[in-house]
């Protein structure tokens, strides 16, 4: 039966309707031409700016293309009335750009999905950094690569991703786009030194205080990609952008959600704060002071302070004693600090050693020495990150000289290389090193008074449990009996029976899993007090084996 005129009208209607939303969409995540044309609107003449300009937008659209990111969301010759896309279009007009404020050189309008520039940001207005590896560059120069910016705000505009284009979300797209200009100034404008400033960490990570901090978040997105070896540093963002949750609330959420593989938030943050200068990235430092009295074994001291959500806040802790002993430093939180990370002198406490994190342990090399200290604040989930006020505890304490002990540094080479530590003991020349913990034994002939360079046999006993021929632990012997020995040693205590000194040396191995081949070593004792054994007396060797025990 043949359909009335009106519903095949109607019908065709709704075909032209749907190739037509198919033919818009099409162009929607695809590069379908990397061309450019830079027209002159204010001033009219601006050559050679818009000649630059589209040179750079088309060598960024060719880069941004190559690492995978989705087509831009931008004005086209379509919109001119011409049949088939040739070349995307953008604007010089040093007037509408200047209406942002006097700080800006370009801009992407969403409303017409078009790129517009100045005519004076073609070219490097800025002294010339030090090196492209320095992250810490100055803004004037990243204006030498402008386009690529703007550029990256209509790729970001792409509907395959998940980014919106409101003020909550300015901290991603503003420092991502400065993150790509960096890498593109890196890898394809290599002689333009395009640099950026720092920021303001003690306000949150996604909701910066100042304006310019959006765009300075640029360091967080260089740093993830450093982390995660992406080459070059923000080809991933291709992948984030796509993650659901990141166009919920400021966006933190996608951003957690998409590095959870890698530890979350929660991992990544405070590796970040610990990255950054300590110098101009925390505000005013605190001054924090604490000093051993004369004659006083231990002294404590609580500071307070407060860090706010997604953010780190800092300080500077002074130490001071004047002990003829060697003094420790112990740095930690007091009551709850699950959400909360140590940073000491840029190294983030995690203790993996220890029962506890956030805690900081070191000898004071110096009557008067300083740390810097840093404290972040981030949940695991990172939902329920806040501001919070924590309370910190410095501790200095005299340390009394070891009963005995040694700690040792082994050469790759041999068996268990690495680092040992554990009870030292004489028996007659031979001393006896032993690591309860790996199951490490050394055994070298010293004699006792002995200061200089001389040949002696060294021989070890690496207990190896990894091994699947023998289930029960392997034991390992490998020895050598031409060890060149740098040893100082001395009997400095008949009466307590100690011997005191170091010893350093580098010798061959050969026994057990070795290839029957000498194998180079070194071993490297930096400070040993060894019990020297006696029938008569057990109690210090008693005393120094029950030391290591319950360390």
């Amino acid at each position: 039966m043949q359909q009335p005129i009106h519903q095949l009208k109607i019908n065709t209607l709704l075909l032209l309707l749907i190739i037509a939303l198919i033919s818009s969409n099409s162009y929607a995540g695809r590069w379908l031409t990397t061309d450019w044309v830079v027209e002159c609107i204010d001033p009219v003449n601006c050559e050679p700016a818009n000649e630059v300009l589209a040179s750079q937008l088309k060598k960024g659209s060719v880069w941004l293309k190559g690492l995978g990111f989705e087509g831009p969301a931008s004005f086209s010759n379509l919109e001119l009335g011409e049949p088939e896309l040739t070349h995307w279009i953008a604007n010089i007009s040093d007037e509408k750009v200047s209406q942002l404020g006097v700080d800006f050189t370009g801009r992407y309008d969403t409303d017409e999905e078009l790129i517009w520039l100045t005519s004076n940001h073609y070219f490097n207005v800025g002294a010339s950094g030090s090196t492209h590896d320095d992250p810490y560059y100055k803004l004037d120069n990243l204006n030498t690569v402008v386009g690529v910016h703007e550029l990256f705000h209509a790729v970001q505009n792409s509907s395959e991703y998940h980014l919106p284009f409101d003020e909550k979300h300015r901290w991603i797209r503003e420092g991502t786009a400065v993150a790509v200009q960096l890498d593109y100034a890196i890898e394809v404008e290599t002689d333009t030194d395009a640099l950026y400033m720092r920021r303001d960490h003690t306000r949150p990570l996604d909701q910066p205080f100042e304006l310019m901090d959006n765009y300075l978040t640029a360091g967080f997105w260089i740093f993830v990609g450093n982390h995660l070896g992406a080459r070059p540093r923000t080809v991933y963002l291709h992948e984030m952008f796509q993650n659901e949750l990141l166009d919920k609330d400021t966006g933190i959420a996608g951003v957690d959600d998409f590095l959870k593989p890698h530890g979350g938030m929660y991992k990544i943050f405070p590796l970040y704060m610990a990255k950054v200068p300590f110098e101009n990235s925390f505000g005013e430092p605190s001054q924090w002071q604490l000093k051993l009295p004369p004659n006083q074994k231990e002294i404590s001291k609580n500071f307070n302070g407060s860090v706010q959500q997604i953010a780190a806040t800092a300080s500077m802790l002074t130490v001071a004693h004047q002990s003829e002993l060697p003094v420790e430093v112990r740095i930690e939180f007091v009551g709850n600090d699950s959400d909360l990370h140590l940073i000491v002198d840029k190294t983030l406490q995690l203790n993996q050693q220890q029962p506890q994190r956030n805690v900081f342990v070191q000898q004071v090399n110096e009557n008067m020495e300083s740390f810097e200290v840093v404290v972040a604040e981030v949940a695991k989930n990172v939902k329920l990150s806040k501001n919070r006020d924590f309370t910190m505890k410095v501790t200095l304490r005299e340390l009394q000289p070891l009963p005995c002990g040694f700690k040792a540094e082994v050469g790759s080479g041999v068996p268990m290389a690495g680092y040992h530590e554990g009870p030292a003991r004489m028996i007659g020349n031979l001393m006896v090193l032993s690591d309860p913990k790996t199951g490490w034994e050394a055994h070298v002939e010293i004699p006792a008074k002995t200061t200089g360079t001389f040949k002696t046999t060294f021989e070890a006993v690496a207990i190896k449990v990894d091994r699947p021929e023998c289930p029960g632990g392997c034991v390992e012997y490998w020895e050598s009996d031409d060890a060149q020995i740098q040893i100082t040693a001395i009997d400095n205590d008949r009466k307590s029976g100690f011997v005191e000194g170091s010893f350093s040396g580098i010798a061959s191995w050969k026994g057990g899993g070795s290839t029957g081949t000498a194998t180079p070593f070194s071993v490297k004792v930096d400070k040993f007090r060894a019990v020297k054994y006696s029938v008569r007396d057990k109690g210090a060797l008693q005393t120094c084996n029950n030391y290591w025990k319950n360390r």
